[in-house]
């Protein structure tokens, strides 16, 4: 009995590979197929279409390398307005210093002014005392 099974698991196994191997043909020629397909069209057809794809690479660089010139422009020009603008700042808080430095000078001018005054107002009143009291006494 045995023996009987084991020729029954032979004839099994042999008539699966028998099967699998009518069947891995024809994977294998569609297999062949597809990747003749792929690799003829990564290839291209002709020297006019290695030419063409080589002007269509130089035409991207050339597009990405004027994208980028136009950029730096862009860059370059708002760089000059701001310091422009910087420059045009500093001016006029270089002025605005200047005025404040007068205006100090003027205030510091008109408090020596002021206190030549008040000295001299000082004297005027201790001699309308003085006269004043001279006035009283005679």
């Amino acid at each position: 009995m045995s023996i009987e099974w084991a020729m029954w698991f032979a004839l099994g196994f042999l008539s699966a590979g028998i099967l699998a191997l009518l069947l891995m043909t024809a994977v294998w020629r569609r297999a062949v197929r597809l990747t003749t397909r792929r690799v003829r069209a990564a290839v291209p057809a002709g020297v006019d279409a290695v030419r063409a794809e080589a002007d269509l690479l130089r035409a991207r660089h050339a597009r990405e390398g004027r994208r980028f010139e136009l950029a730096l422009a862009d860059l370059r020009h708002r760089n000059a307005e701001e310091r422009l603008e910087a420059g045009r700042w500093n001016a006029e808080a270089d002025r605005l210093r200047g005025a404040l430095e007068a205006e100090n000078g003027r205030r510091e001018a008109a408090e020596a002014d002021i206190e030549t005054l008040m000295a001299t107002v000082d004297g005027l009143e201790t001699r309308v005392a003085g006269l004043s009291g001279d006035l009283d006494a005679a």
